[in-house]
């Protein structure tokens, strides 16, 4: 009886590909028919218009005979190794390969590759923070990422807000942001397939107002400038223990 391929091995996954590879069969091989399909019944690859019933195979794979579908590729009896495109993520596939003599098949040698799943973006930061601002950087998401979605929201909750970018940015400004607020930002990749995996990290706004430098008799205080035409800004401060009245002062400009 003819044989069939050795040492067939399916490698180099991605998130839409694989690789299949072997030693060739013994004789005079014309080509070699590579068909593959979802090993536990997954969606059907992008290529269904390429989709063949192949019913005689199913006879002869008894332990698969649920399969009707399968996708079909060939090489010449020369070539010992293939790529099959255009698949879909995270799912793992059978290929079998099946060398065709002059006028009969060899035997079916069989393997399960997995390709990989969706990506997330890597080493994701929020920094940079303003009373209304915080910045969004992040390394690329491998494959072909239409677009990032970054998502936020108050990490004490409320409705989440996003934005969209392209694919070849991987940086943003979240603006109009409250102050003194922790954030919860996520960025997503859209891929062609989906959407890939979530990231999320967190920053927090800075206050509007802040007290620094201190001295045994005095603070300095900063603040942001309120919108609109200001006249002057009043300061009230009281001691937090004890029972000092509170006392306030007035300015004309910003920081004192």
């Amino acid at each position: 009886p003819l044989g069939g391929v050795r040492n067939l091995q399916v490698t180099d996954p991605t998130i839409s590909s694989l690789r299949v590879r072997w030693e060739p069969a013994e004789g005079n091989v014309r080509q070699y028919k590579i068909l593959y399909v979802p090993a536990a019944g997954g969606a059907e690859s992008m290529q269904l218009r390429n989709i063949i019933r192949q019913l005689d195979l199913c006879l002869k794979m008894k332990a698969e005979a649920d399969v009707v579908f399968l996708l079909k590729t060939s090489v010449t009896g020369l070539t010992t190794y293939t790529v099959l495109r255009e698949l879909n993520p995270d799912t793992e596939y059978r290929v079998t390969v099946i060398p065709v003599y002059a006028d009969v098949e060899g035997k079916l040698m069989s393997e399960n590759g997995k390709t990989k799943a969706l990506g997330g973006v890597k080493n994701l930061q929020v920094t940079d923070p303003t009373t209304s601002s915080l910045k969004v950087h992040w390394e690329a998401a491998e494959g072909n990422v239409r677009q990032y979605r970054i998502l936020y929201v108050p990490a004490s909750g409320g409705a989440e807000d996003m934005e969209q970018v392209s694919g070849g940015t991987t940086s943003t400004v979240l603006r109009n942001l409250l102050s003194d607020t922790p954030y919860t930002v996520a960025v997503v990749p859209v891929y062609p397939e989906g959407e890939g995996l979530r990231q999320s990290d967190r920053g927090k706004t800075r206050k509007n107002i802040q007290v620094y430098n201190p001295t045994p008799n005095s603070l300095n205080v900063r603040w942001e400038p309120a919108s609109g035409l200001v006249q002057q800004y009043r300061v009230a401060y009281a001691p937090l223990t004890g029972v000092k009245p509170t006392e306030s002062v007035s300015f004309s400009q910003q920081e004192h």
